[in-house]
């Protein structure tokens, strides 16, 4: 019972740097809803919203995931570039073999 959820925020960071596309950066990573509903938000840019796409599906595809909403996305203008700004709200969850594995433990 000490280790529940030990390992939820190492997996999740893992999870958003994996699935980060090509010319897209974070600028911030927040938890926006406690457990047992665990909901982080993630602000960052991205060269074209066709990045932004290419991060939720990536997201989407990942076991720990179980939604990806977007807050809001828009061209922003920074030093003579014009990024498009992002925020999404991620829900975790937890993968359907380490809730079977930890039923067969008995935990």
């Amino acid at each position: 019972g000490l280790d529940g959820g030990r390992f939820v925020w190492p997996r999740l960071l893992d999870e958003f740097s994996r699935a980060l596309p090509d010319y897209a950066w974070l600028t911030s990573i927040r938890q926006a809803g406690g457990p047992p509903d665990l909901q982080v938000q993630l602000d960052g840019f991205a060269a074209n919203p066709l990045a932004i796409t290419a991060y939720v599906r990536q997201l989407q595809r990942s076991p720990y995931v179980g939604q990806v909403r977007i807050l809001g996305s828009q061209e922003q203008n920074v030093d003579g570039f014009s990024p498009h700004s992002f925020k999404l709200i991620v829900f975790y969850e937890e993968p359907a073999e380490t809730l079977a594995a930890d039923a067969a433990e008995g935990t």
